[in-house]
């Protein structure tokens, strides 16, 4: 339901009383003009730029700065070379395993032959003439003077008559390389020691298997 102004029952009072200059404006009322349009908008393209190069310059700007603006970063440390020499690594040395092996075989020292010993040569042959036997040894103590021997000779004693084996007898061990020479120089091949027989030196004992080299 309206109410018109002459039906409107109260007084007129300080709201009713509206200047014109300060009522709204209608839609009907005059526009703004370009400028008062554009300069907020432009006022906000210059600020906004501009505060943010000024923030960008803040927090690029070095931390290390002093208040006058300059470096205060100390220098880097100088390490100075030392008189102590550089450890070197320590070769390690690897022994080679070395096997125990079996000792050699003791061998015993060879005596030297004594060509200045005394040599005596006996017959014993069964078969032999009593005038042959003494030729017989004869010619084999002078083979041994040839071989080197200067003490041979012959004897007309026997050590076994009728001896079927040739022997060379020697007294000691020292005279066993000796009885081995003169063996070998007359084609004897068997030595005995026997100091009752080669009491004084070498004997050699012609027996029937005796054959003149």
């Amino acid at each position: 339901m309206s109410v018109s102004k002459r039906d409107y029952p109260y007084p007129p009072d300080e709201f009713d009383q509206i200047d014109p200059a300060e009522r709204p404006k209608e839609v009907h009322a005059a526009k703004r003009s370009a400028w008062s349009r554009t300069w907020p908008f432009l006022l906000v393209v210059i600020l906004v730029p501009a505060a943010a190069i000024v923030a960008v310059k803040f927090l690029s700007a070095p931390s290390n700065q002093g208040t006058n603006g300059q470096n205060t970063t100390s220098p880097p440390a100088v390490t100075q070379p030392t008189d102590q020499p550089t450890e070197q690594p320590t070769e390690t040395t690897i022994e080679p395993t070395i096997e125990p092996t079996e000792e050699p075989p003791t061998v015993e020292p060879t005596l030297p032959v004594d060509y200045g010993t005394t040599v005596t040569v006996m017959n014993d042959v069964s078969n032999a003439f009593p005038g042959t036997r003494n030729q017989l040894a004869a010619r084999t103590a002078a083979r041994l003077i040839t071989a080197g021997f200067t003490e041979a000779t012959a004897s007309t004693n026997h050590v076994q008559n009728e001896r079927p084996t040739s022997q060379v007898y020697f007294g000691s061990p020292e005279d066993k390389a000796t009885a081995e020479a003169v063996a070998e120089a007359v084609g004897i091949v068997s030595v005995q020691e026997d100091a009752e027989v080669a009491a004084t030196g070498i004997v050699v004992s012609l027996g029937d298997d005796f054959r003149e080299v």
